[in-house]
C-alpha cells in the first residue's frame, strides 16, 4: 500500500475529528450547523491550498563565531553547529572551559 501524503494524513484526521464531532456534539440550531459546515470547509480547503504543513524555523545569517553561538542555544540547529565546528556544543563548550582555566 502507497504511502499517504502529510496533506492526505491531515484531510483524513480532519474528516475524522468532523464525524466524532457530529456524533458526539450535534448542533442545536440550523444556524450553528452552518456555522460549523463553513468553518469545517474553510480548514479542508486551507489543509488542500496549504504548500507546507511543516513550516521550518529560518536559517540564520552573520558571521562565522556569532552564528555558533546562536546555533548552540537552539538544539533544532544543533547538527548545523556539529556540521560547522565538527563537535558537539556541549564538547565544544567543555574545551573552552579548559583552554580558558
Amino acid at each position: 500500500m502507497p504511502r499517504s501524503s502529510l496533506h492526505q494524513q491531515y484531510l483524513e484526521s480532519y474528516i475524522f475529528f468532523m464525524i466524532i464531532q457530529a456524533l458526539f456534539r450535534p448542533a442545536q440550531t440550523l444556524e450553528d450547523l452552518s456555522q460549523e459546515l463553513t468553518t469545517d470547509i474553510n480548514c479542508i480547503s486551507a489543509i488542500q491550498q496549504a504548500r507546507y504543513l511543516n513550516s521550518r524555523p529560518p536559517v540564520l545569517k552573520s558571521s562565522s563565531l556569532h552564528l555558533a553561538w546562536e546555533w548552540a542555544q537552539s538544539p533544532a540547529d544543533h547538527h548545523r553547529f556539529v556540521n560547522m565546528l565538527r563537535v558537539s556544543p556541549e564538547v565544544f563548550c567543555n574545551a573552552t572551559i579548559q583552554v580558558c582555566s
